[in-house]
């Protein structure tokens, strides 16, 4: 299912992702956490061409549904739009947060105009499936609170912050 979503559908032999997994971890411009739900991981926040201060642009996967209960998955899925943005204005200090989202997504999109997002753009898909949609949150727009008013107490929910974005001594 995620696959579809995504600008390349191939499936990715598990050779292939060995061997690029330390490279990605160690990218500057790439962060890459794993949300977990009282020490479950259910989902995983990915952020691409950080530029820490100005921009990045960002997405998110929960585990597939035959890992984890489906209260799970849409739990992860609000927990990773309401922390992934916590931190991209909070470690990051991110300016503007983008993202690419299927036109089809409808669930998804409303999500991230809930949380502020605006639509700047679109982009072919290049095949047969739906466009996409650029999507821009801009740290002036940004509403720390707009989720628990909607979803409730999001405490069993974590993310451990990339020690490359320490704030401490800043």
């Amino acid at each position: 299912m995620v696959r579809a979503a995504m600008p390349r559908r191939a499936p990715i032999d598990r050779d292939y992702h060995r061997k690029w997994w330390p490279g990605a971890l160690a990218d500057p411009r790439r962060r890459m956490m794993i949300l977990d739900e009282e020490a479950v991981p259910v989902a995983i926040i990915v952020f691409l061409d950080v530029v820490r201060g100005q921009s990045s642009s960002w997405g998110y996967y929960t585990a597939p549904h035959r890992e984890i209960t489906a209260s799970r998955a849409r739990a992860a899925w609000i927990g990773c739009e309401f922390l992934g943005i916590a931190y991209a204005f909070r470690h990051l200090r991110l300016k503007t947060l983008d993202c690419e989202v299927m036109e089809s997504n409808e669930g998804v999109l409303r999500l991230h105009r809930r949380a502020g997002f605006e639509t700047y753009g679109g982009k072919p898909s290049g095949d047969e499936r739906p466009d996409f949609v650029l999507l821009r949150l801009k740290r002036e727009c940004w509403n720390e609170g707009w989720a628990p008013r909607f979803f409730g107490n999001m405490a069993n929910l974590h993310i451990r912050p990339d020690p490359r974005d320490s704030t401490e001594g800043e």
